[in-house]
């Protein structure tokens, strides 16, 4: 499955799974322990940056892009003011997408199928560490007759209740993407309102487009091909995001 543009996740609940398990409504002790399990899996696998980029005959371009993620880091917490986490300092190897994003909407409808946990409340999609899962979840909620969709992620946010790792599948875009990921997650970790998901993702991605185009005018130039990639991306993004709200 090709990879997509990031879709950041807050896997806060993951953390209380004992409690999770304890509520009604929470999507079920299968799913709770299918993400426990699997986080732990990341957080146990994950390896510090330091002996990553001490390893003899570490790919250039995969060094550099682990470098240009710390400069994005830095520029987010000096200069923005964004949140100070230990998030970026290990890596781990996914050897492909890290998540699968299900969503689903009733067919005459754009109005997205929500479920409730703990602590960020309201969420409009249900994520998944493996890609039969998450069909599995879609043929359940297509027998319920909803339409549904599968999104490969290559990266995802706990909020900075855990230290997300750089995760191999981010080092394959660009670095116009790359910086805008990592600002959006920066963001979350920032400010993230319980049930309040539209506004998340509208605070998330304005300080993400925004910091993007300012680090990379800064970093490259006013006239570089990374900042023009930038906001070309983002128009296309705007266009399509009017498109879709007429």
């Amino acid at each position: 499955m090709p990879l997509t543009k990031a879709k950041t996740i807050p896997f806060t609940y993951v953390l209380l799974l004992s409690l999770l398990l304890s509520l009604p409504g929470c999507g079920g002790i299968a799913y709770v322990c299918h993400l426990g399990w699997h986080q732990g899996a990341i957080l146990y696998h994950s390896q510090p940056l330091s002996e990553v980029l001490a390893q003899d005959g570490i790919d250039p371009a995969l060094k550099g892009k682990i470098l240009f993620i710390q400069e994005v880091k830095c520029f987010g917490e000096e200069r923005l003011g964004l949140r100070r986490t230990k998030n970026y300092s290990t890596f781990v190897n996914t050897e492909g997408p890290v998540l699968f994003v299900v969503t689903a909407s009733e067919k005459d409808r754009l109005k997205l199928r929500s479920w409730s946990f703990p602590i960020i409340g309201k969420v409009t999609y249900r994520g998944f560490f493996s890609y039969k899962e998450a069909l599995r979840e879609k043929k359940r909620l297509e027998e319920e007759g909803l339409d549904t969709f599968v999104q490969a992620a290559a990266a995802y946010s706990t909020l900075g209740w855990f230290k997300d790792p750089i995760f191999s599948s981010m080092l394959e875009w660009e670095v116009s993407t790359l910086a805008n990921v990592i600002f959006h997650e920066m963001a979350h970790t920032t400010l993230y309102l319980k049930g309040q998901t539209p506004f998340n993702e509208q605070f998330a991605t304005f300080v993400g487009n925004r910091a993007t185009i300012d680090f990379l005018r800064e970093k490259y130039g006013p006239t570089s091909a990374e900042l023009r990639r930038a906001m070309e991306e983002q128009e296309d993004d705007l266009l399509f995001s009017r498109w879709v709200g007429r």
